[in-house]
């Protein structure tokens, strides 16, 4: 039998709401026999329902038209809310006319979203259109860009249902949009090509409320820290997990322009890897370091086995509900083995519910490399220029006239922060600009190449950097974190054009934290907590050459993990005296060399125990001291000093007396001398010898 309208399930519900195609609400599709809906990060979210065929559904006949559905849901069963990306439109019904009553139609259906398929680019106005035919937008950011696009298709009839929430300004979140660019889409490039371009660059992530498009800065508010959120291995249905290890890889080849290639070794591929090779192509590449930057995916990828992990769950049983706890995007812990926690992204959330109202579904995680190889693609495409088929930058070929060129326009300046092999950090600069075909009048002009002019601020002159030819050029070298000022000029055969606007830029820094550490070895002798660490990551990769030392927290079980100590490179073990006794855990995070800090890697925890019995002996010395004379009373105070100091002295001595780590000490006293292997073993000095 068909569910009743507002049954609920223990936990989560889900229900259908019909509405007319930019229209007002229907009201609820009562007779649902199942339905599937998925929602991946920064993707077309889909959504599939199985009906009743004929008229045995309420309602039934209008997923057969044009309509609009909207998944709702309920944690309570009496509050319903249409959460993000729920809105979805009828594209394809089925179901069998010769049936006996008991087939199903089979509904498929799309997102809104998909709308803005149906508004192009369209009309260009003269004064933004390039020399051939496309749309050019110089020194424009996202939200700009967007919203003329979106405006003009408004005022031509399309979208008068939709909204948009962002401003040329600012953002859905009300922050100010983060970068501009210089790019040109051609006139039937549609709106949603555009969006996917600039989400592809790295620029915007994006989400619809109903009919109302979101867009925000990249990593920004869609970029969550949810860290309260640890998903735990019990109480899933199953957690299927799978590694790929077909993009291992040990060198890369860049092909850069004119010829130019690079090779990179791949320091981090896995141990006894034969050599394997592949190669990377990177029109408009000169520099060395640019190239190494645009290799950073390919080699981080060949390092690690590729890894999808996935939760399978029923809503009665599972702690975290979708939608309501966490979003896709956020970065939760996810526990991958017993006591083996992971900071991850949410990748992608399905539901499905069936017609007795049972609701279960599955969340795909993210590792953190999988987000950091995202981020260093669309960095590479905004080195190589690479926004989408549907635009790029404007690279339209010189006529022959021969004149001084007038001045560039558009100049876009951007930066990424280069580790090099020494551990240090460089920044390498991307600059872009319209190509100049004209002189100052219009007239036509054939330009050979372009120079740049760039200084470091506050210094009023600064070296020049030839460009042979197209409109971009990296440069390597420079420093990270500092504020720079570029100009460009466009060369022909009659000389040097003007110069464009200066344009100023602060230099990228690394942003990128070391991995998360493995899960550190504990031990203890005689009260002193012992801490040893393999120096890997969880995943067991190593660390980057600009590692530079880890955090140790050590903290009351369950609460929050903070800095207690450090070890710096390149030590990995550290004895710790003088804590209380009782249960502790202990966890590490990983620092790089600018500051930039690991999540924290998985907990140990250990119970000290008391090796001498202080307590004890300071109630046996008052109890003396109770049944002794006046002058025995007169010494207490003294002698309880004289034992507050013969315990410290007795730490001290144990804390000398013990040695940690993956091989015995070299030196010791025989009887005395103890050892803790890694694998918190106790050994005593014996004898001395080989």
């Amino acid at each position: 039998m068909p569910v009743l309208p507002n049954a609920y399930a223990r936990g989560l519900a889900m229900r259908y709401v019909a509405y007319e195609v930019d229209g007002g609400r229907i009201g609820v599709l009562p007779d649902l026999l199942n339905g599937t809906w998925t929602v991946p990060r920064q993707d077309t979210p889909t959504l599939t329902l199985s009906y009743p065929s004929g008229d045995l559904g309420v309602r039934g006949g209008l997923l057969d038209g044009a309509l609009e559905v909207a998944v709702e849901l309920s944690y309570d069963g009496e509050t319903w809310v249409e959460p993000y990306n729920g809105r979805f439109m009828t594209q394809s019904s089925e179901w069998n006319s010769l049936g006996d009553g008991t087939d199903s139609r089979r509904v498929e259906l799309i997102h809104v979203g998909n709308r803005l398929e149906q508004a192009l680019v369209w009309e260009v106005p003269e004064e933004a259109k390039a020399s051939d035919g496309k749309y050019k937008f110089n020194s424009k950011n996202a939200g700009a860009i967007l919203r003329t696009l979106w405006d003009a298709a408004v005022r031509r009839g399309w979208g008068a249902s939709l909204g948009a929430d962002f401003s040329a300004a600012l953002d859905s979140a009300g922050q100010r949009w983060a970068t501009i660019t210089t790019l040109a889409f051609d006139p039937s490039a549609t709106v949603l090509q555009v969006l996917k371009a600039l989400s592809g660059m790295g620029m915007v992530d994006y989400r619809w409320r109903g009919r109302s498009l979101q867009v925000y800065n990249a990593d920004g508010a869609l970029a969550r820290e949810n860290a309260g959120l640890v998903w735990r291995l019990a109480g899933n249905l199953s957690a299927p997990e799978s590694k790929d290890w077909g993009q291992l890889c040990t060198h890369v080849l860049v092909k850069g322009d004119e010829g130019k290639t690079w090779v990179f070794e791949n320091p981090e591929a896995p141990a006894g890897l034969p050599r394997t090779e592949k190669v990377v192509d990177a029109g408009g590449v000169e520099l060395e370091d640019t190239a190494r930057a645009v290799a950073k995916a390919t080699l981080a990828s060949g390092a690690n086995a590729a890894e999808e992990v996935k939760r399978e769950w029923e809503a009665a049983g599972v702690r975290w509900q979708p939608f309501r706890d966490y979003q896709p995007g956020d970065w939760v812990m996810v526990e991958r083995g017993p006591g083996r926690l992971e900071r991850m992204r949410v990748a992608q959330t399905s539901v499905s519910q069936t017609e007795t109202g049972r609701v279960s579904g599955h969340t795909t995680f993210g590792t953190a490399l999988d987000d950091i190889l995202s981020r260093v693609v669309k960095q590479q495409r905004g080195i190589t220029g690479a926004a989408s088929s549907a635009g790029g930058l404007v690279k339209p070929d010189p006529p022959s006239a021969k004149h001084v060129p007038r001045a560039p326009e558009g100049l876009v300046v951007s930066s990424v922060a280069v580790v090099r092999d020494d551990g240090s950090v460089r920044a390498s600069v991307s600059l872009a600009w319209g190509a100049v075909t004209t002189d100052k009048d219009g007239v036509a002009v054939d330009v050979v190449g372009y120079e740049v002019s760039y200084r470091q601020l506050p210094s009023v002159r600064g070296p020049l950097y030839p460009v042979a030819s197209g409109e971009s050029v990296q440069i390597g070298g420079l420093g990270a974190g500092v504020e720079y000022a570029f100009m460009v000029r466009a060369l022909s055969a009659d000389g040097g054009g003007a110069w464009s606007a200066e344009v100023s830029h602060v230099t990228a820094v690394d942003v990128e934290p070391p991995p998360v550490p493995s899960v550190p070895v504990l031990s203890q002798t005689l009260g002193v907590l012992g801490v040893y660490w393999d120096g890997l990551g969880a995943g067991g990769q190593g660390m980057p050459a600009d590692y530079d030392h880890v955090e140790v927290s050590v903290a009351v079980p369950g609460a929050a993990p903070g800095r207690f100590t450090e070890m710096p490179r390149p030590m990995q073990r550290t004895n710790l005296a003088g804590l209380e006794v009782r249960e502790w855990e202990v966890a590490l995070r990983t620092v790089d060399r600018v500051g930039n800090r690991s999540g924290w890697g998985g907990r140990a925890r250990i119970v000290l125990e008391q090796n001498i019995d202080t307590d004890a002996i300071a109630k046996a010395v008052e109890e003396k001291i109770a049944a002794g004379d006046a002058l025995q009373k007169a010494a207490r105070e003294q002698t309880l000093k004289e034992m507050a100091h013969l315990t410290e002295a007795m730490t001290q001595v144990a804390v000398a007396l013990v040695d940690t780590g993956p091989y015995p000490p070299d030196a010791g006293v025989v009887g005395k001398t103890q050892w803790v292997s890694p694998d918190a073993r106790l050994f005593v000095l014996r004898k001395k010898g080989d």
